[in-house]
């Protein structure tokens, strides 16, 4: 049964987002689903590169507002199909 991990990079800027994600997907299954938090803007760009190369889907970016530490900044969500 396919699951979805989550992975709270918020606070790690470039290129940390790509290496959590790398590294999830080295432990995930195909099917599965990975959902990245990130308040680096830049890292929806690195991470669709990303998956081109690598050959996973990211099937969904999204900013909406979140608590990072305390205070409301910008929140990244990219998700992530793993082939």
């Amino acid at each position: 049964m396919p699951e979805n991990h989550v992975i709270d990079a918020k606070g790690l800027r470039c290129p940390m987002p790509v290496i959590k994600l790398q590294q999830a997907i080295r432990n995930a299954s195909s099917g599965d689903t990975i959902t990245i938090e990130c308040t680096d803007m830049g890292a929806e760009k690195d991470i669709s590169s990303w998956c081109k190369v690598n050959k996973h889907d990211m099937t969904d970016s999204s900013t909406r507002e979140g608590d990072f530490k305390g205070q409301t900044t910008s929140v990244l969500f990219i998700t992530v199909s793993v082939s």
